[in-house]
């Protein structure tokens, strides 16, 4: 079993000012991804060991890193990063459920009116406009793999927006600053994952760090 406090990149953090902010974050973050019973069946799992694995191969590619080294600030925010990019495919219970019952029952009170529309967006792109409830052979095999599939690739969809919801929604209220506006870095950094040489080379990626130049990333 891996922990996030077995990561390399920790052992380079645990004596710095910022290990004050991960200790209070990671093990929310990994009880999180390690209950995640929501995670969506289809796919790789993305739990604490997917995370781990991330963890370590950031740290083997900063060892190629023709020598520039990287500050406090972001290597912690790589730790973060790496467990927190995917933790929403893994929806709170809530969240699932509220999503999952409004595909079979088309409750309006289970969405807001965002949320509905982002999913019927979708239901119109990839699924042919099908409309909640989801009609056909209501409680049968196939209208159950069906609804599975659906609720599956849309949290697939969605996992970016949810990864920065529940970062904006937990993280500030469980740690002290790492710096002003960390989360806003760190949810960028996160979305990055699914982003080209030209989105990961803007200027998005300038830290809001006050001080040192060499602590910007970019």
């Amino acid at each position: 079993m891996t922990s996030w406090q077995q990561t390399k990149l920790w052992a380079t953090l645990k004596d710095t000012p910022q290990a004050m902010t991960l200790s209070a974050c990671m093990p929310v973050i990994e009880t999180t991804l390690k209950k995640a019973g929501s995670a969506p069946l289809d796919f790789t799992l993305h739990d604490e060991d997917h995370s781990f694995r991330v963890a370590e191969m950031m740290n083997a590619l900063l060892q190629g890193n023709h020598g520039r080294t990287l500050s406090d600030i972001e290597r912690a925010l790589l730790l973060l990063s790496a467990y927190v990019h995917d933790i929403g495919m893994s929806p709170t219970v809530s969240l699932a459920g509220r999503h999952w019952t409004y595909l079979h029952t088309g409750d309006k009170d289970l969405l807001s009116k965002s949320e509905a529309d982002d999913l019927q967006t979708w239901l119109d792109t990839h699924w042919g406009g099908i409309q909640p409830p989801i009609q056909g052979a209501v409680g049968t095999p196939t209208s159950f793999t069906q609804s599975q599939q659906i609720f599956s690739y849309y949290c697939r969809h969605k996992h970016n927006d949810w990864s920065e919801q529940w970062a904006r929604e937990i993280l500030p209220g469980i740690a002290p600053l790492l710096f002003p506006n960390w989360v806003d870095d760190l949810v960028t950094l996160c979305r990055s994952h699914h982003e080209g040489i030209v989105g990961l080379r803007s200027e998005r990626f300038t830290a809001r760090v006050v001080g040192n130049p060499s602590q910007v990333l970019n």
